[in-house]
């Protein structure tokens, strides 16, 4: 005797797939979404792709201009200036990094 396939009861879902963990340069700055239609039918929004650019370093490509205390301590020396500059928007990346996570 043959088996008949059971019904699947309603309003019962394969649960969805958990995101990726972020990174911890707090993820790609502008991930892709795409609609994708899972194996129960249902459409649901997924990220398809997370290469780019990290969100720390856009943060610190968009610091403001660091105080001049920042630079101050460092005009002795020309070369070590740019580093301080540079340092000042990782410095704010992190910052901003942080407060995300507040």
């Amino acid at each position: 005797m043959r088996k008949r396939p059971q019904p699947k009861p309603e309003g019962i879902r394969k649960p969805t797939p958990p995101a990726p963990p972020p990174r911890a340069d707090g993820g790609s700055a502008f991930p892709r979404h795409a609609l994708v239609v899972g194996e129960d039918g249902v459409m649901h929004v997924a990220t398809v792709d997370t290469s780019g650019m990290p969100l720390r370093d856009y943060f610190a490509a968009h610091a403001p201009p660091p105080p001049q205390q920042w630079v101050d301590a460092s005009v002795a020396d020309c070369r070590y200036v740019g580093r301080r500059i540079v340092a000042w928007g990782y410095h704010y990346a992190d910052e901003m990094m942080r407060a995300r996570k507040l």
